[in-house]
């Protein structure tokens, strides 16, 4: 981890403002990315590439703020670090339907992170379809599996967490 930051922080900025260099130097450095493009769809990157939240005091992915955080990578055009990070929470949904609180390894499933998945997979998905640019990251067989996953979610949730009314909650 110190050699990735490290050698983050040595990146030159083009930017003249010093608040933005700042801000794109702190995402920089929270951002953990050991695998190449061409190995972006193996499972061996299921929990070592994402965003670290706490940094220096515990060194996990919490789902809810790297969800929030991804935003900014996509407005920097990050879009196989973006497709990563997607797909290492689709492809650990829970049994009840949502995703892990943090990972590696939580037994607590977050209340809200799996809305955060939804949305930036969606704001993801309609960002690289005007871009023109969908199916050179996704298969037409991965969006099919992505959609069953969240169909699974949606289905479990609503099992798991709704009231009589449909009203999601947590408990």
């Amino acid at each position: 981890i110190r050699i990735a930051l490290t050698n983050t922080s040595r990146k030159k900025l083009a930017h003249e403002d010093m608040a933005y260099n700042a801000a794109v130097s702190s995402l920089d450095q929270l951002q953990m990315d050991f695998t190449d493009e061409k190995d972006a769809d193996t499972s061996d990157s299921k929990t070592k590439d994402g965003i670290f939240a706490g940094l220096t005091w515990f060194y996990t992915f919490w789902s809810r703020d790297e969800l929030i955080c991804l935003k900014a990578f996509m407005f920097r055009k990050k879009y196989s670090f973006v497709k990563k990070v997607l797909t290492k929470y689709i492809d650990n949904i829970l049994p009840d339907g949502r995703i892990p609180n943090r990972l590696p390894g939580s037994e607590l499933g977050s209340a809200d992170g799996i809305g955060w998945l939804f949305v930036r997979f969606y704001e993801f998905l309609l960002l690289l379809d005007k871009e023109k640019k969908l199916f050179t990251l996704f298969t037409h067989k991965k969006l099919v599996d992505i959609a069953h996953k969240i169909e699974y979610s949606i289905n479990n949730i609503l099992e798991n967490y709704s009231d009589k009314d449909g009203l999601i909650h947590n408990h």
